[in-house]
Parts: structure tokens; C-alpha cells; sequence
């Protein structure tokens, strides 16, 4: 084969050219301080260091993932706090209105100097049949004392009654007892108010004069009556705890209806629906259904839609004397009263629902799901948040409205076995506060995970990637040296004065 001058030239300065290459990537190297710049300089390390690279996006995208998370139990940790106190303000209403076994001291008013019971006593009670009605007095430390005030039927029309106090607060003195006479519509002949006097335990002013006034609630004395209706109380602390209650109620509805990032935060994987209460009216003039649970099947409900103004614009009367469902669905046209369309926007409702004894519980149901809140910690690892509100908040709205209910119509057994379901409420929210912090804990674990894993994983990548400077220094200087023994030689093979005048 004839070697010819140009093929000796290309040759050359292809070798020329190769070191000029390795020249630029140790120049490369000295500017960066790294010495993997391309896939080239080291397949099997540059190959490791994508794929750590992809590892540490993820890590990236866990630790944001944690943070929000942390971020949605601080916000719901804030909210059930909030319900745990208003449910504790609830359950301390339910006793002031005559419920047993407190869970904490009731809200405290003033030194009670007098009380206006509304009682009414069943005009077909047998003689000799009794029934009591319970209420609170507060002495001068503002500590709530429970008052019994027992009613015994001595003869047609004639009850004997008598108050008394539990025997570790005191005993009654004097105006302790005495009787009561009704005429044939049920109403108290007239007499003089009792005035009992209290021997109070403690250290609280004592004796303590409350004055009964049962006679000066005008020509009817209705304060005490005998109608053939069952037996009830209602006095102004009951009438009061209503509004209490009521208020409460609402204050928890609006929080199981609480939005985070423009979401609701307790409705499940369902979280664009707001998850109790209120329908929507959509802009074509659509309204949701109305959706609400009774305690026990009703013979009637009537319901009130409410605009965002408070004002009522449509009532729906139920139908009478056919048994409810617990479960209720009612369709609404979005009308006003007058048949007018509604504007689109968002309307509360309220249920008044009954059957023949009196009212019923009612209360929202829930629209969300069951599903959890699911956090992605780590390849196949994941912490769950509850979510649910119907997990949360039914039994404690639905207790909330018995509790109501049972006020309403006067059932002294009822109004305790209220303020006990709320004590559970309580209870069953502690242990909702409890599952918070314990995902807390674990995020916090899931972080310091991610958080080593990922600084291990870019010290790899340093230590792939990185090159030390003192020794890309003598590479390159080393390079340099090759580059011009290179060019020298071939400057000689080819018998040229100055290669660079050829290339």
C-alpha cells in the first residue's frame, strides 16, 4: 500500500486532534471541579449519577409531600381543638339544663337568688306517683349545685313537693317542701311563693334564700301546670342552653365545613363538595338535593331554606302522619315561596322534624366519603390522615341536636343520657386528637428518612462527580505537555518547520 504525504497529513492530525480533545476536557475539568462533565468521561459513573439524580427528584417531591401534610395536621389539630372546647362548653350546657354527672364545672353566672322553673305535671298520673324535675342553683363561688324539686300526686288535682340538694353540698332548711293545687283547666290556684333556704357546705355564703316564683307568671299562673301531656321541665337555664347549644352547633358545623387550599378538609377524597349543611344552586338555576338523618323515624319534617343573608326563602312543608325514614332525600327546585328562581349560590337549611310525642332530632348528613387523606413518605410507604368527616363529626352533630331535642321537649332522662353521648363525643374526639399526633410523629420520621437518604445519595453524586483540583491541575498540566510533544513529533515525522502552518 503507497503511504502518500496527504494521507500522512490526515493521519497525523487526527492524533493532533484527539489530543486536542483531551487538552479541553482537562481544561474542562480545572474550570468545573468536577470530573464527569459528559457521559463519556466515565459511562458506568455517569449512568449512577442520573439515576441519583432521579432518586433525589423524588426525595424532593416526598419532603414537599411531608411539609404539606405537617402543614394540614396543624390546621386540623387547630380545628378539633376548637370543636373539643365548644363540644366541652355544649356538654357543661346540657347540665345547667338538668343533665347528671358534669364533666367540668357549667359556665358560672351569678349567686342564685331566684328560679322560675316551667313544669308541667301529667294530669293522669295515678295518685301516689311521682315525678321529679331537676335544675341548678350557683352560690356565691359560682359552683353549680344540682336542685331536685320531687312532685308526689296525693289526690286529684293536689301534688305534695319537696327539694333537695346532694347531701355533700348541703341540706335544705327551711321552705323545703310543700304542696300545690291545680283547678279543673290545669292551672295552680293561686298562693304564695315558696322560699327555701339552702345550708350550704364548702365555704360558700350559706344559708343561701332562693325564692320560687311560681305564682307571678300572670292570671294563668303558668309557670307550674298539670296538663294531659307527660311530665316536663323547661325553665329559663333550659331555654337558655337551647340558644347555647344552638349556637354551638352552628360554630361546629361551620368547622367540619373548614377548606385548606381551597379545599374541604374533611370530606374525604371527595374534597370539591363542601361535606355538611348546604346545598348549592348552580348557574343554570339546578339546586342539590336536600340530604339530612333523623335520630328515630318522624311523622313529620318541615324545612326552612335559608340564603346566605339569614333570611328564610322557601319552606317545605313534610307530609303529615307517614312515618320518615332515619336516611332523607328531598328534592328542591330552587324556588323561592313566591315560585320565583333562586340566584345561584350557596343556602343553608334547617329541619324541624317531629312525631307525636314531640321533636326529633335531625341533623346534615354527610356527602363526602371514606376515603383517607394518603401522604407519600417513600418508595411504597405512606401515612394516612383521617379525613372523614363523617368519622369525625356526625355522631357529634347528631348528639348536638339530641341534645337539643331533648331540652325542647322537657325529658329530664333524656336531656342526661344527651349530655352522657356528648361526654362520649368528647371522649372519641380525644382519641381522634390523639391519631393526629401520632401521624404527626410519623411524618416527622418519614422526613428524617428522606432527609439522610437524600444527603448520602448527593454525597455519592459529589463523590462520582467531583474531582479534586489539585490533581485535574496536573492532568491538565500533564496534558499540555503530551499536546505539544504531539505536535512536535508529527512537526518532525512530516519534516515541516511549523505544523501549525498545515492544519
Amino acid at each position: 500500500m503507497r503511504v502518500t504525504n496527504s494521507m500522512m497529513v490526515n493521519n497525523m492530525s487526527y492524533w493532533v486532534s484527539q489530543q486536542a480533545d483531551k487538552l479541553q476536557d482537562a481544561q474542562t475539568a480545572v474550570g468545573s471541579g468536577k470530573k464527569i462533565n459528559k457521559p463519556s468521561d466515565d459511562p458506568g459513573a455517569s449512568g449512577q449519577i442520573l439515576s441519583d439524580r432521579v432518586s433525589l427528584s423524588q426525595y424532593g417531591q416526598y419532603e414537599s409531600n411531608i411539609a404539606q401534610a405537617k402543614t394540614w395536621i396543624d390546621a386540623s389539630s387547630a380545628t378539633l381543638n376548637t370543636v373539643y372546647s365548644t363540644l366541652q362548653n355544649a356538654r357543661n350546657a346540657v347540665y345547667s339544663a338538668g343533665g347528671t354527672d358534669p364533666l367540668v364545672e357549667p359556665i358560672p353566672t351569678v349567686a342564685t337568688s331566684s328560679i322560675t322553673p316551667k313544669i308541667n305535671l301529667y294530669s293522669g298520673k295515678a295518685t301516689s306517683g311521682t315525678f321529679s324535675a331537676k335544675t341548678n342553683i350557683y352560690d356565691s363561688d359560682l359552683k353549680a349545685i344540682p336542685l331536685t324539686i320531687t312532685f308526689t300526686k296525693t289526690a286529684a288535682n293536689t301534688w305534695s313537693w319537696a327539694a333537695a340538694i346532694p347531701p355533700a353540698m348541703g341540706t335544705i332548711g327551711s321552705g323545703g317542701s310543700g304542696n300545690v293545687v291545680f283547678d279543673a283547666a290545669g292551672q295552680l290556684v293561686a298562693g304564695a311563693d315558696p322560699t327555701i333556704s339552702f345550708n350550704l357546705i364548702g365555704g360558700a355564703t350559706t344559708p343561701q334564700v332562693v325564692t320560687w316564683d311560681l305564682y307571678d307568671a300572670g292570671a294563668t299562673n303558668g309557670d307550674l301546670t298539670q296538663y294531659a301531656s307527660k311530665s316536663s321541665i323547661g325553665d329559663n337555664a333550659p331555654n337558655v342552653a337551647i340558644g347555647l347549644l344552638t349556637n354551638f352547633y352552628n360554630q361546629i358545623l361551620t368547622l367540619a365545613n373548614s377548606q385548606y387550599a381551597s379545599s374541604y378538609m374533611y370530606a374525604g377524597n371527595l374534597s370539591d363538595i363542601m361535606p355538611f349543611a348546604k346545598v348549592e344552586i348552580d348557574s343554570a338555576g339546578v339546586a342539590d338535593n336536600i340530604v339530612y338523618d333523623l335520630a328515630s323515624a318522624a311523622t313529620k319534617a318541615d324545612i326552612q331554606v335559608i340564603n346566605s343573608a339569614g333570611v328564610v326563602v322557601r319552606n317545605i312543608l313534610g307530609t303529615s302522619f307517614v312515618a320518615l325514614p332515619l336516611h332523607n332525600t328531598m328534592a328542591w327546585n330552587g324556588l323561592d315561596n313566591a315560585g320565583n328562581p333562586l340566584p345561584e349560590g350557596e343556602y343553608s337549611f334547617i329541619v324541624t322534624a317531629s312525631d307525636a310525642t314531640g321533636s326529633i332530632a335531625a341533623y346534615p348528613r354527610y356527602r363526602g366519603d371514606d376515603g383517607g387523606k394518603e401522604v407519600l413518605t417513600g418508595v411504597n410507604e405512606r401515612v394516612v390522615l383521617n379525613n372523614n368527616g363523617k368519622d369525625i363529626f356526625s355522631s357529634i352533630l347528631s348528639n348536638l341536636s339530641l341534645a337539643i331535642t331533648a331540652i325542647t321537649n322537657g325529658e329530664s332522662g333524656a336531656i342526661s343520657m344527651a349530655g352522657a353521648a356528648l361526654k362520649d363525643s368528647l371522649t372519641e374526639l380525644e382519641a381522634k386528637q390523639v391519631e393526629l399526633s401520632n401521624a404527626s410523629v410519623q411524618l416527622g420520621s418519614a422526613s428524617t428518612r428522606v432527609q439522610l437518604v437524600s444527603k448520602n445519595t448527593s454525597n455519592r453524586i459529589s463523590d462520582l462527580e467531583l474531582g479534586s483540583p489539585e490533581e485535574a491541575a496536573i492532568k491538565l498540566q500533564a496534558q499540555q505537555t503530551n499536546y505539544q510533544q504531539v505536535i512536535s513529533v508529527t512537526a518532525n515525522i512530516l519534516k515541516m518547520p511549523k505544523l501549525t502552518d498545515y492544519i
